[in-house]
């Protein structure tokens, strides 16, 4: 196979795979066989406004502990807030600073994080 065979069949893989991650979405595009933990991640990234008990933080964060978006919303649209956050209009607290965004946490890391959300926060 020629070195321009060869370019042309790895860039149709490059673009098989690029149209795969656009079509299942940023937030379960990049999984991995890793085990994430999900407590740890809030600790880190969102006990510091919603509340290391997910009771809330006036002004910061709302509750996560009894909240309707996080109880009833599917993993899909609580990730898309996680990596894009909530600012303006688009609040469902406008008592709160509103939500920045965390492009970084992705895929099983946050299926761990929700999975924390959804369970032991609402215990």
């Amino acid at each position: 196979m020629s070195n321009r065979a060869l370019k042309r069949t790895g860039l149709a893989l490059i673009g098989t795979g690029l149209s795969f991650a656009l079509s299942v979405g940023p937030a379960f595009a990049q999984d991995t066989d890793q085990t994430f933990d999900g407590e740890w991640r809030y600790n880190v990234s969102c006990g510091s406004c919603h509340g290391m008990d997910g009771e809330g933080i006036s002004a910061f964060g709302p509750p996560v502990r009894g909240n309707n978006f996080v109880i009833n919303s599917p993993p899909v649209a609580i990730v898309r807030v996680i990596q894009e956050g909530r600012f303006n209009r688009d609040k469902a607290f406008p008592d709160y600073a509103g939500m920045p965004a965390f492009p970084k946490i992705r895929a099983a890391e946050a299926r761990a994080l929700i999975e924390y959300m959804k369970t032991a926060l609402q215990e």
